[in-house]
């Protein structure tokens, strides 16, 4: 059966209430790579309204494709209806599951639950911060990928077999989102279908009220099967109505590691862990402790000392920090922006003093998160696109909200004014729109990439706009023809889209980890600006154009010299294991620089010296965008918790 125009299916693999999975192969590339496709049934999505199906199928699609940024996640390749069916397309994971593992090796050690549960738990995280429920974590949905590296013949050979050779790690990577489900802060409403494997689903989440918790218990329960190699079902006593699992291990185990297995398997929600970092937490105390006590095998008693009464299991353990600064060496001798005298807003006495939010539409409420912010070009109005499919202006003396523009039929995912305060443009999916920002009357619609728009920009003279798309595309648009004056052909999918100051460069930033620098007026590729080791997210420009500044998902802000591509210096200072870079922005005096991050936090740092002034904490969900107002003197932040937060200095 051809799908898609392009994707055959050739074999069952799966078959559930919900929907079926098959192996297929893309014919519409040369080499026919296998793929994966999902077929759900009409009443996967929870409704029998054709129309609101079809809207939530959409929305499931682009959260699956962001969860697919992460590396352990497979990759969204397409989505589509047809024949009144919907299906998904992603890649296809080579490797062994660990239930095929279980059953040719044999029960798992505690070493390697540990490591699996090191590895796992910030997958989940990834994912939950994103207000996602897996609801299907089992063995068979874990697939350990081998990663092979080729290095070269040592000195004083002269062939593969005498110096040529592969290294071999694994991966774990998490697999079949076709049962999860998207979440708001009160969890998931209620549902009369049964999602999840008989064993390892949670109590609640067979109620149709699963939480983020209720990974946790699939993941614990994941474990204990592991161990023992014991059906899910034998190892709970309905009897004594707890686990049993102890009485089938074949060797000891840690007795703390018992206990937060224990405790992620709490039928009780209240009593179980409520996040995957605070398991980590816990895992994290037992790998420092000296000697721990061991869980006996079958012929001995089970330990029964609650998990209260161990002091080495701390609920609120904080997160190691990393040094906030790596310098390069060597550090060139040349100020970073001028010898410009430090200004009196240069202090850490940083405040929040207003917060802005919820962002909240009915249609979009489990995601709703704020994806882009940004100050009209007078400082009076505070802008911000949202996940909800709107626009909010606020006046900002006043915190006041002025209108909702409801822009697009997806996530608003950037936003930007033009330099005369007149105009507003938008993107949201593969459409740009521009609107009159007095009024918030639509005044024009693009079409021309043909994927998902990441990134909008005016440039300084407001005549023309930039846009960034995942079609690899770097678009130039004239604001008063509305026509395309040019497209760049980059060689990976654009996350970001800046201009210089003086509109004669455009950058970009994309998720191979490059940024390039182009030619405005020829399209032409100036140069390729290399060193950070994932995706490219935030790109500021310093007021002067002599230093760009840039923000990856590896945890680290880059500052480089414009003019010859040199790196001058590496921050550091976000971290946990989320901590990638959103955002960054220098103040209009150049002389601070704000970094928004995965970590929940925004750091402020001396752009001339790469110190760090403050943390700024207050949003309970990543910081997607940070701006200064024109002075100089406020903060904005928009955050995935659906606020925007203004902070201020004194």
């Amino acid at each position: 059966m051809l799908l898609g125009d392009r994707y055959r299916s050739l074999k069952l693999i799966s078959k559930g209430k919900l929907n079926r999975t098959f192996l297929g192969v893309d014919e519409g590339k040369p080499s026919t790579p296998q793929c994966i496709i999902k077929q759900f049934f009409t009443q996967a999505q929870g409704t029998d309204d054709a129309k609101e199906a079809e809207e939530l199928f959409q929305q499931k699609a682009i959260r699956l494709e962001e969860l697919g940024n992460h590396p352990q996640i497979p990759d969204l390749l397409a989505h589509f209806t047809q024949n009144q069916q919907q299906y998904l397309v992603q890649e296809v994971i080579d490797g062994q599951s660990l239930a095929e593992e279980l059953e040719s090796n044999g029960p798992f050690d505690e070493n390697q639950i540990r490591q699996l549960l090191n590895e796992l738990l910030p997958i989940l995280q990834f994912v939950h911060d994103r207000n996602t429920i897996h609801r299907d974590i089992r063995p068979k949905n874990i697939i350990r990928r081998t990663i092979s590296t080729i290095y070269p013949a040592t000195e004083g050979t002269s062939s593969a077999s005498e110096g040529e050779g592969k290294t071999k790690a694994t991966q774990l990577v998490l697999v079949d989102f076709g049962a999860a489900k998207f979440a708001s802060s009160s969890g998931l409403p209620s549902t009369a279908t049964i999602i999840g494997t008989a064993g390892y689903v949670a109590p609640e989440q067979a109620m149709g009220r699963g939480t983020y918790a209720s990974d946790l218990y699939s993941l614990g329960v994941t474990c204990i099967h592991l161990l023992t190699k014991t059906d899910p079902i034998e190892l709970y006593s309905i009897g004594d109505a707890t686990w049993a699992w102890r009485d089938y291990l074949s060797s000891p185990v840690n007795e703390e590691l018992g206990l937060i297995l224990d405790k992620m398997l709490e039928h009780a929600t209240r009593r179980r862990y409520q996040s995957a970092v605070d398991v980590l937490n816990d895992l994290n105390l037992l790998e420092t402790a000296s000697q721990p006590a061991t869980i006996p095998t079958p012929s001995a008693t089970p330990s029964s000392q609650p998990l209260s009464q161990l002091p080495t299991l701390v609920e609120e353990a904080p997160m190691p920090q990393l040094p906030t600064l790596v310098e390069e060496a060597p550090t060139p001798q040349f100020p970073l922006v001028g010898e410009v005298p430090t200004p009196q807003t240069q202090t850490d006495n940083w405040k929040c003093v207003q917060t802005l939010g919820e962002q909240s539409d009915k249609r979009a409420d489990w995601y709703s998160g704020i994806t882009s912010v940004t100050f009209s070009p007078d400082g009076q109005l505070l802008v911000g696109g949202s996940e909800d499919y709107t626009i909010k202006v606020w006046e900002f003396s006043t915190g006041t909200e002025i209108r909702t523009i409801t822009a697009h039929s997806n996530f608003v995912n950037s936003i930007a004014i033009s330099p005369d305060g007149k105009l507003l443009a938008s993107v949201g999916g593969d459409i740009i729109k521009l609107w009159d920002l007095n009024t918030g009357e639509e005044v024009h619609t693009w079409t021309g990439h043909s994927q998902l728009i990441r990134s909008v920009v005016f440039s300084p003279d407001g005549q023309m706009f930039a846009t960034g798309a995942n079609d690899k595309l770097v678009k130039l648009w004239n604001r008063k023809t509305r026509e395309e004056i040019r497209s760049m052909s980059a060689a990976n999918l654009i996350e970001v889209v800046r201009f210089s100051p003086d509109g004669q460069i455009v950058a970009t930033g994309d998720w191979d980890s490059n940024v390039m620098l182009w030619n405005v007026n020829t399209g032409e590729q100036i140069r390729t600006l290399s060193g950070h080791s994932r995706k490219v997210r935030g790109i500021s420009f310093s007021p002067d154009g002599k230093t760009l500044a840039t923000g990856s998902s590896d945890k680290t802000i880059k500052i480089w010299q414009l003019e010859t591509g040199e790196l001058i210096r590496t921050l550091t200072g976000h971290s946990g294991w989320f901590a990638g870079v959103n955002s960054v922005a220098f103040s209009p005096d150049g002389q601070m620089l704000a970094s928004g991050s995965d970590d929940k936090t925004i750091k402020l740092w001396n752009s001339q010296t790469g110190q760090e002034i403050t943390t700024l904490s207050d949003h309970s969900k990543g910081v997607t965008s940070v701006t200064f107002s024109p002075d100089g003197r406020s903060l904005a932040s928009g955050s995935g918790d659906k606020t925007v937060k203004i902070w201020k200095c004194g």
